[in-house]
């Protein structure tokens, strides 16, 4: 099966793919965290009702997303949703300045999930 990591429904962005992000105020814990909970409908273009949602969650304003080596999602605050089909998913978000976060997700079928990445900032 070819991944497929699309973003999941939202306000339109280039392309013609959707994408939810919203600003967060404050801190958001330092730590890489996943946890799943229950299935639920998603609805929306490129958005099929088996695949699983992950919410993207980072301390960096316009982090990049990246899944299975393609850019998926520049976040515009520090959230975003993106829908995976079911399978195994390399994630990784980045951001100028900072050391990137990396993990490797094993995702069910229409399972929801949070990713917490902290971006540590480089020194000069």
């Amino acid at each position: 099966m070819t991944p497929r990591p699309r973003r999941a429904p939202g306000p339109p962005v280039a392309g013609g793919i959707t994408a939810t992000a919203a600003p967060v105020a404050g801190a958001i814990a330092v730590v890489l965290a996943l946890g799943g909970c229950g299935p639920r409908h998603v609805a929306g273009p490129g958005v099929d009702d088996d695949d699983a949602i992950v919410t993207i969650v980072t301390n960096v304003a316009g982090a990049e997303v990246w899944a299975d080596g393609v850019h998926v999602l520049d976040l515009r605050g520090t959230r975003g949703k993106i829908a995976f089909e079911p399978g195994v998913h390399r994630v990784e978000v980045r951001a100028d300045d900072h050391f990137a976060v990396f993990t490797e997700l094993r995702l069910a079928a229409r399972e929801r999930r949070e990713l917490r990445a902290d971006l540590a900032e480089r020194l000069p």
